[in-house]
């Protein structure tokens, strides 16, 4: 792990690559289509959400804000979402995108899909029902670091500190949650 000048965040070296520490989260809202038949979505709201991944390390940014769709009306049962407008990441080292799904706002969040690339702008697959396979872990663990200019990897734990806005907070990550 490399400490940068005060303002930028810790990079890490993978022993051929260097790349950022963490995955800045998307800001925008993704905008969500709807249609009422196609898939096995019952009448109401469905929300959601968007991560950014590096497929290689398996690193995840914490998700973007919820975009909400009203995927089935009428009384239909067979809804689907028929698309959703993607956020790019300007991080090089950002591989794939994850749309997340939700019946409930607040509820549990499951994975509906993976882009296996960092360009494409809209999915146009149908997402046809909500797979409670793989839970998104929402807890805003997955925050990029701070800028820091002290960088300490201790006990499977990164600390970082020296935040040129807060230079007397020291930060740390989960258990062997380094990147």
């Amino acid at each position: 792990f490399l400490a940068c000048k005060n303002g930028k965040r810790p990079r890490q070296w993978n022993g051929t690559l260097v790349d950022w520490v963490g995955i800045r989260a998307p800001f925008q809202t993704p905008v969500v289509v709807a249609k009422d038949s196609g898939g096995s979505l019952t009448e109401g709201s469905y929300f959601i959400k968007v991560t950014y991944r590096n497929a290689a390390t398996g690193a995840e940014s914490n998700p973007s804000p919820e975009g909400e769709s009203n995927a089935v009306s009428g009384g239909q049962t067979d809804g689907a979402i028929d698309s959703v407008t993607l956020p790019v990441s300007v991080d090089p080292q950002v591989t794939q995108r994850r749309i997340w799904i939700s019946e409930d706002t607040g509820g549990d969040f499951y994975l509906a899909a993976t882009v296996r690339d960092n360009s494409t702008t809209s999915w146009t697959t149908d997402i046809a029902s909500v797979p409670a396979v793989t839970k998104l872990d929402d807890d805003g663990s997955y925050e990029e670091p701070p800028a820091a200019s002290i960088v300490k990897v201790f006990k499977d734990r990164l600390f970082v500190a020296g935040n040129p806005e807060k230079p007397t907070r020291a930060y740390w990550s989960r258990p062997g949650e380094l990147n």
